[in-house]
């Protein structure tokens, strides 16, 4: 709360914490106490408004004599601390509300209540939203429904088909998973004439002389778990990269290169290699370089030029997953299917009118922030900012709206190009990214961003090591490092609760109805509000139908009892390599998408939802 000071004759608002214990109420600076007063000899008066930015000011009197001037951030805040102090005047100890649903609820009023900043509107409704939520809602009945990993693989294959095909129906998963890639979803499918659904692709044998069918769990293992396997037709081994391979040759059966000579004009033709028997890009690549190298016709310098054309080709190909676009959107489901796990058993939360208007405020000024980033040569964000729950959710509504979104966010961004909410593409360290958004809110909202508590160590770890430039950093995070005291925090941010205490979350009750019989104790409830960082992954229900099955079906980014890693976030508690808005990039680039070679969703070096050594979702 801000106290009104005197400077050197200057009167100046500082925000201090204010303490109120038994009947003595402190004004702190840190641990410094700048004053303190009995209650017992206190009044309090209401103060007109002093401007737009403080709205709320009331005068604490001691004896009858001013005593200091305060500013609240809402009207809540303030006649909240007046009835505090009264109490404590009277001797009357204060009972804190104990009903959770209330708590929650008083987050979002606290944030409607409050002056905004001057940000530019996204024209974002709640109906929008609610909408949006509504298909989540489905999505996860629908794969709750499925009782192996295998079916619910399959039904993603036939999602990604029917759009593919130009048959998708309303509230296609394989679409808004495309929506939520902004650049990709604007750039449509791949230039080539003749654009295959992964599944059509993925279940079959990728050799060309071959293409016996697959089992589905061995297409499961190459596509999504990055596993080899072996073709029961042919016998030879497969990998996700044997069919970039078959991608490639099926773009480039062939290759005309035009050249001048000293009489004219002269072509040149080359036929690429087909797939070695390994199965490997690598080998591959040096088949055809080697089958370049030897080629007699035309001059030494159309030569060069095929191999240069032929190179880039190869490039491209390895760094553009399989199928119709350029991002993967079997993936993309998984993926987005982990976001929704953690947020629709708290549907009667996310539906409601005040939580979805403040949540719409925090999203406006969060892009606010995103549009001010410095970007480097090729349109990524230096700083990559980190969204808690809300926010994220009103983006993923928002960008199912195409270009309303794309104008919005060129609006927002001084650099005018699209403001991308990509997964693959390679982010950095979240952890890094969430204490940098934490401060940077706090020093433009001059508010905490959540009750999350970001990490110091990740926040300095890229900074100089020299004392100075240290001791200017641990000023800064003194000031704006700091979570927001226990009376204003996040309710049910960072915090534990038991099944019992969320009677009106159905879908929680249910999802924790059934554990394994080996857990006995208490399972530990965390819970998706606003505040709520999309890299806790501790708030996905364990023993949902839907996270054991995921589990169970060996995705790499599950594990038990209540951590995980991947979806729009990262690993366990802060999580590193992942995460959302990159600007002006396209899709999966160089070293980035799911499933460069060794990488996809798998694991590995490079961090994410699928690392190796070609990347994978959010690596370095």
């Amino acid at each position: 709360m801000e106290v009104k000071e005197s400077k050197l004759f200057l009167a100046t608002w500082t925000t201090r914490q204010i303490a109120l214990t038994t009947q003595t109420l402190e004004v702190l600076d840190g641990n410094k106490l700048k004053f303190a007063c009995n209650t017992t000899n206190c009044t309090t008066r209401v103060l007109p408004a002093i401007d737009a930015k403080r709205a709320f000011p009331f005068e604490l009197l001691e004896h009858g004599k001013p005593k200091a001037v305060f500013n609240a951030p809402t009207a809540t805040a303030r006649d909240d601390l007046l009835r505090r102090i009264e109490a404590a005047a009277a001797g009357v100890a204060w009972e804190s509300p104990s009903n959770h649903w209330d708590n929650f609820l008083s987050v979002a009023r606290r944030i409607n209540e409050a002056k905004h900043a001057n940000v530019p509107k996204s024209n974002v409704s709640v109906a929008l939203v609610q909408r949006h939520f509504q298909d989540m809602i489905d999505i996860y009945n629908v794969t709750g429904s499925f009782t192996n990993i295998d079916d619910l693989y399959a039904y993603f294959l036939d999602q990604e088909r029917e759009y593919v095909k130009g048959e998708a129906r309303a509230g296609n998963f394989a679409q808004t998973v495309h929506q939520l890639h902004p650049i990709c979803y604007a750039e449509g499918k791949k230039q080539r004439p003749l654009c295959s659904a992964i599944g059509d692709i993925i279940t079959h044998c990728a050799h060309r002389n071959c293409r016996a069918p697959l089992p589905l769990r061995m297409s499961f293992g190459l596509h999504i778990l990055q596993q080899p396997g072996m073709c029961p037709g042919c016998s030879r081994p497969l990998y996700y990269e044997t069919y970039k391979i078959l991608d490639f040759l099926e773009a480039t059966p062939s290759v005309l290169t035009k050249y001048s000579t000293l009489t004219g004009t002269g072509t040149m033709v080359f036929t690429p290699p087909e797939i070695p028997d390994d199965g490997r890009f690598g080998t591959f690549f040096d088949l055809l370089i080697d089958m370049l190298l030897r080629c007699e016709d035309g001059t030494m310098y159309a030569s060069r030029v095929l191999r240069m054309q032929v190179k880039g080709m190869a490039r491209k190909t390895l760094r553009l997953p399989i199928g119709a676009f350029t991002v993967d959107l079997v993936q993309g489901m998984f993926r987005q299917l982990d976001f929704i796990n953690k947020m629709v058993p708290h549907t009667e939360y996310w539906m409601h009118p005040e939580v979805l208007t403040a949540s719409i405020c925090r999203y406006e000024q969060f892009m606010y922030l995103m549009g001010k980033i410095e970007t480097d040569a090729v349109g990524v964000m230096v700083t990559m900012l980190v969204p808690t729950s809300d926010i994220d959710l009103v983006w993923h509504a928002h960008q199912t709206t195409g270009r309303p979104y794309r104008d919005y966010s060129r609006s927002v961004n001084k650099n005018k190009m699209i403001i991308d909410h990509d997964d693959t593409i390679p982010g950095g360290d979240l952890a890094k990214g969430y204490a940098d958004t934490f401060v940077l809110w706090s020093q433009t909202y001059h508010e905490a961003y959540s009750s999350f508590p970001p990490s110091y160590e990740a926040w300095i770890a890229s900074s100089s090591p020299d004392p100075i430039t240290r001791h200017v950093l641990r000023k800064k995070w003194a000031k704006h490092g700091n979570v927001p005291s226990k009376n204003n925090r996040f309710y049910g941010v960072n915090e534990t609760c038991v099944v019992e205490a969320l009677p009106y979350a159905t879908a929680v009750v249910e999802a924790n109805a059934v554990k394994p019989e080996s857990v006995l104790e208490a399972v530990p409830i965390y819970i998706t509000v606003i505040g709520t960082p999309v890299m806790d992954g501790r708030v996905r229900m364990p023993y949902s139908a839907q996270s054991m099955m995921m589990f169970d079906g060996g995705l790499p980014y599950y594990y038990m009892p209540f951590m995980f890693a991947g979806g729009c976030g990262g690993y366990g508690y802060y999580g590193v390599g992942g995460g959302c808005g990159v600007i002006g990039s396209g899709c999966a680039g160089i070293g980035g998408g799911c499933g460069g070679i060794g990488g996809g969703c798998g694991g590995g070096d490079g961090g994410g939802c699928g690392g190796g050594d070609g990347g994978g979702c959010g690596s370095g």
